[in-house]
């Protein structure tokens, strides 16, 4: 092999592995403070928000597309105040490890999904059981 022939296989290998990585940010969208451990698969167009809070997803979870996790809301406590200036409410989201989580399923603030759960498909998880 000469030395052309392994530096542009060095280049390509590095192209792909950025453009993977390119591709995977531009299908979901991650808050900073989002954490999630190795195993973990992620499809796309999910969204993970986590304001301040933090959503910390296990090992081994499957998030299928369209899921959205969401760590805050926006508060509504005082009327003749504008939405936008209303203080925002936070809480953590913990997914445990082995967890399955179908298509189009939101995940609200303050859910805690125990190991080995499955989340059917649609579904909308706003407490804890």
């Amino acid at each position: 092999m000469s030395l052309v022939n392994f530096v542009f296989i060095i280049i390509i290998s590095w192209a792909v592995k950025y453009i993977k990585k390119l591709v995977f940010r531009l299908m979901c969208e991650f808050g900073v403070g989002s954490k999630w451990m190795r195993g973990s698969s992620i499809a796309h167009n999910c969204t993970i928000s986590d304001k301040n809070a933090g959503v910390f997803i296990g090992k081994n979870v499957m998030i299928a597309p369209n899921v959205v996790i969401v760590a805050f809301n926006l508060g509504v406590e005082k009327l003749g105040i504008l939405m936008p200036n209303q203080k925002h409410v936070e809480a953590p989201i913990i997914i445990e490890d082995d967890v399955w989580i179908g298509v189009n399923c939101t995940i609200g603030m303050g859910i805690r999904i125990e190991k080995g759960a499955i989340i059917g498909a649609n579904s909308y998880v706003n407490k804890i059981y």
